[in-house]
């Protein structure tokens, strides 16, 4: 998934980058592909310590580390998917509405996931919160990726010219 989002931030043109290879939008785009790599190792670094290795001080520090990791993880998420989501409304590089999709992605994420969490009769299903935006995202870039673009003055069927004039 990391990969594919780094795809669409920088795209193989310009052009094809959903964020305009705008610094900020990449630089977002970067740092929310990255993250779930990143807060893995982490995490695995920090599940590594066992009770008998360490005194009652060290564990505690692993404690604070871990909450702390938990903390930066969902701050800096949230951060990067509200810019990433921006970015691609404001470059325009996407057609409209569809430049609007990473931020129905985002709702449809809190909504899911505020569900999941406050009720807790969903819980078989939290994978849904995760998978759900993704599956969005996914169908209307297979859309966009299927439909050509008409330039103006042409007959969308056979590409000739209207001969206005």
């Amino acid at each position: 998934m990391a990969l594919g989002l780094l795809v669409l931030a920088v795209g193989f043109r310009r052009e094809d980058s959903v964020v305009g290879r705008r610094p900020l939008g990449v630089a977002a785009v970067c740092v929310f592909a990255a993250l779930p790599l990143l807060i893995t190792l982490v995490n695995s670094a920090l599940s590594g310590m066992d009770d008998a290795g360490y005194d009652v001080g060290a564990m505690r520090a692993a404690e604070r580390a871990a909450a702390l990791t938990f903390l930066a993880n969902v701050v800096l998420t949230l951060m990067s998917a509200v810019l990433s989501a921006a970015a691609v409304a404001g470059a325009r590089t996407v057609p409209s509405p569809w430049n609007w999709t990473p931020f129905w992605a985002l709702a449809l994420f809190m909504v899911l996931g505020g569900s999941i969490f406050f009720n807790m009769a969903l819980v078989d299903v939290w994978w849904l919160h995760s998978i759900a935006p993704v599956m969005l995202l996914g169908v209307v870039i297979l859309l966009l990726g299927v439909r050509r673009p008409v330039s103006r003055g042409t007959d969308a069927g056979t590409g000739r010219s209207h001969g206005h004039g």
